[in-house]
């Protein structure tokens, strides 16, 4: 289920959250009424869990006094944890939006054949009330991976954050960490649960997850009355709205 945390920025609950996808993926959604988090380590941007090199800097300013072999033998070991724990976040990302983007058409969907799940940020959190995993959804921070620190008091600020490069995507990000830290034991890690191929489906509930679908802006007709009749021979109801980005001027 979902759950507060301190290192998670929260958003208002109306406010408006998307989902792009090509409608395969839609349709894996009805199938198994799950989303599908995707180990954080196989997503494109390298970056992804890492730490700025700034945080370096400083923690080298802070020991360069002491030339304490043991600081430096439990750093090394904290970035190799690090790097380990990459495997077992599991993530979902979302669009935080008023309107549609046309932008995250472009970018996410792969093919006119696309659609775009809306929601709000309270109906994405009660859709995982019934949720055996513990979910975590926070806004991510954009920052300067070359000057910017990310604070290392909690691990989940690693996924917290990403380049400003990536700015334009203003994520809202649900995350599982599959492993509990705590139980880690110092140079062990071996007892790190093994990781899975790329990610995990999980449970949700649709009717609470799903306020409208969007059709692509590119899409004909036809793709659209067959959104349609996909999600009503599922049993849902939702409303399936033709893209904005579609409509004519008036002259």
């Amino acid at each position: 289920m979902y759950k507060e945390h301190n290192s998670f920025e929260s958003i208002d609950d109306n406010k408006k959250i998307w989902r792009y996808m090509d409608f395969t993926k839609f349709v894996d959604i009805l199938e198994n009424q799950a989303l599908f988090f995707a180990r954080s380590d196989r997503f494109e941007d390298k970056f992804e869990g890492t730490l700025p090199i700034a945080n370096e800097f400083v923690k080298e300013k802070e020991n360069e006094f002491s030339n304490n072999q043991i600081y430096y033998d439990h750093r090394k070991w904290a970035l190799k944890l690090i790097k380990e724990i990459r495997k077992h976040m599991l993530i979902s990302c979302w669009h935080i939006n008023d309107n549609e983007s046309d932008a995250m058409w472009k970018l996410y969907s792969q093919s006119t054949q696309s659609i775009a799940i809306q929601t709000s940020f309270g109906r994405f959190k009660e859709a995982f009330k019934n949720t055996d995993e513990t979910v975590f959804i926070g806004k991510v921070k954009y920052i300067d991976y070359n000057l910017d620190v990310i604070n290392e008091s909690s691990l989940y600020n690693f996924w917290l954050h990403k380049r400003k490069a990536f700015s334009h995507e203003n994520e809202l990000r649900a995350i599982i960490c599959r492993y509990d830290i705590n139980n880690i034991k110092y140079t062990d890690l071996s007892i790190i649960d093994k990781s899975l191929d790329y990610g995990k489906n999980i449970d949700v509930d649709l009717n609470m997850l799903i306020d409208s679908v969007y059709v692509s802006p590119l899409a004909e007709q036809w793709f659209a009355d067959l959104v349609e009749k996909i999600i009503r021979r599922y049993g849902y109801n939702f409303e399936v709205n033709y893209s904005k980005l579609s409509d004519n001027p008036f002259f």
